[in-house]
């Protein structure tokens, strides 16, 4: 535990100066009008959608000892420096620490770009004209304007770096030795240990010797130069600027389309990384497409739209409540809701699985229902109350003089106002239930209940050959309606984390 710890500190101190310096870089940069800005916005997002089983498949391939990584590294020259990174007790924590980052900058990003426009553009305006310039408006009106989503990203950030299980668990199981445990990973080992709590399926002790070689390397590539551009108007410079974003875009959108191009290789290629294949070999999904995977694909679809369903319903009730009543006893309760954000998960791992095992919930999806929704209320309730508070007073007056009762004017007035709260709702957490792994895989224990990425690991664990086709197939499958859900809302969330970011 005490490895863990100091790992998820490191992880938490560099995610709080580089991580998220990073993404108000890019921010920043998107945050003005250039041909490809849609372009390089999608392609910072999508590792964001992408779960961590996923991503894990994805960079354990790229990154082993005879991966994409080290070819690239060889063909330029480089080959002196390749060696097995996730199995050197020195580079294997710093892997995951930069594979994170991968997926957290454009999250981070989206948040800020939401916070920055939400500023008024006169205040702006006004400082111009009294002269203020570059960093003088950075300093006296970006920065004090952004401190709410900067202090949600910091938030965020530490407690991701305190929560962070999927990928020591896949990628090197916490190893070598105990290079790379995190806090929460060490948790759940000494949970399994003390026979608490058990991870729900076969094979879960060779979790991490299939990828064990191998370093992320794009944290030089998030394009740090992009900071140099935003300090200055020139039209050079914003060209500069732009070019530098669409390589970052492009390096972001590498893992992606290395996964889908390794899903059409034939085998005698698949171990060339530089190789591209010349047909499109549909063999790997044909074995990827089976009863497991369409089985999988409805527990998880069932279980997002019920825990999305019932936080809906229960936090809009919640979040009105304490936007409209002052008395102290509602004050303490929304302390109480934002506690709950707070609260380490792996505390209440243990209470929570002896509890449903007194309530004959284990191996239930209504039981992960449950805990999504208890998990998703505080969030929820906070946004709620956010968007209520700029809903005129005047329509529930009228409403009870027309002899509505306040849940029949809640539910026919207030709610329907709150659409787009329940749409930012939507669009931010969908992904969180989708791509989650180890609620599924504590909880549910029977092939019949499993959910799509314990389904994958398990996959994983099951190929008794080298032969990764399969694998990269099912990983594709289960990411691709989360892709069309990205691509059909994108626009939308933007919009919805503008919106609550005016309304907090």
């Amino acid at each position: 535990m005490t490895e863990g710890l100091k790992n998820s500190l490191k992880m938490a101190i560099f995610g709080l100066l580089v991580q998220n310096s990073l993404a108000l870089l890019v921010a920043i940069s998107l945050n003005r009008q250039f041909r490809t800005r849609s372009f390089i916005r999608t392609a910072f997002y999508l590792p964001v959608i992408i779960s961590l089983v996923v991503a894990s498949v994805v960079w354990g391939q790229m990154l082993q000892f005879d991966g994409f990584i080290n070819a690239v590294l060889s063909q330029f020259g480089f080959g002196a420096i390749t060696e097995d990174w996730l199995g050197n007790v020195k580079t294997s924590f710093p892997a995951i620490i930069l594979l994170t980052q991968w997926q957290a900058i454009g999250y981070c990003a989206i948040i800020y770009l939401a916070g920055l426009q939400a500023i008024p553009k006169d205040m702006y305006e006004a400082a111009e004209i009294e002269g203020a310039r570059g960093l003088s408006l950075f300093r006296y009106i970006t920065l004090p304007m952004l401190m709410p989503a900067v202090s949600i990203v910091l938030f965020l950030t530490v407690v991701g770096a305190l929560k962070l299980f999927d990928l020591p668990y896949i990628l090197t199981n916490g190893g070598p030795g105990t290079s790379s445990y995190t806090l929460f990973f060490g948790g759940v080992q000494c949970g399994v240990q003390g026979k608490q709590l058990r991870l729900c399926y076969r094979g879960r002790h060779r979790a991490g010797h299939l990828y064990r070689h191998g370093i992320h390397r794009t944290i030089d590539l998030h394009a740090p130069k992009g900071g140099r551009a935003l300090m200055n108007d020139a039209k050079r410079a914003s060209l500069g600027m732009e070019i530098v974003l669409i390589v970052a875009a492009l390096l972001f959108l590498l893992p992606v389309l290395y996964l889908f191009a390794m899903t059409f290789k034939e085998p005698g290629i698949f171990y060339k990384p530089l190789k591209l294949p010349d047909q499109l070999y549909l063999e790997y999904y044909k074995q990827a497409l089976g009863v497991e995977f369409f089985r999988s694909l409805w527990n998880t679809l069932l279980i997002t739209i019920g825990g999305l369903s019932l936080t809906i319903f229960v936090a809009s009730m919640a979040g009105y409540a304490l936007s409209r009543r002052k008395e102290r006893g509602f004050q303490i309760f929304f302390y109480l809701f934002m506690s709950g954000m707070i609260i380490p998960t792996v505390g209440s791992l243990i209470p929570l699985f002896k509890l449903a095992t007194s309530l004959h919930l284990i191996n239930t999806r209504l039981l992960l229902v449950f805990l999504y929704t208890a998990g998703f209320i505080p969030f929820a309730s906070f946004l709620y109350s956010a968007f209520t508070k700029s809903i005129p007073r005047e329509l529930e007056e009228s409403a009870n003089i027309d002899g509505c009762g306040s849940i029949r004017t809640f539910w026919v007035i207030i709610f329907p106002l709150l659409l787009p709260a329940t749409g930012t709702f939507i669009l931010t957490n969908a992904y969180g239930i989708w791509n989650d792994f180890l609620t599924p895989l504590i909880f549910l224990n029977s092939p019949e209940k499993m959910t799509l990425m314990p389904m994958i690991v398990q996959f994983i664990f099951n190929k008794q050959s080298t032969n990764f086709g399969p694998v990269f197939a099912i990983s594709v499958l289960a990411m691709l309606p989360l892709l069309l859900f990205f691509i059909l809302t994108q626009k939308h969330m933007l919009k919805g984390l503008v919106m609550g970011s005016v309304k907090g």
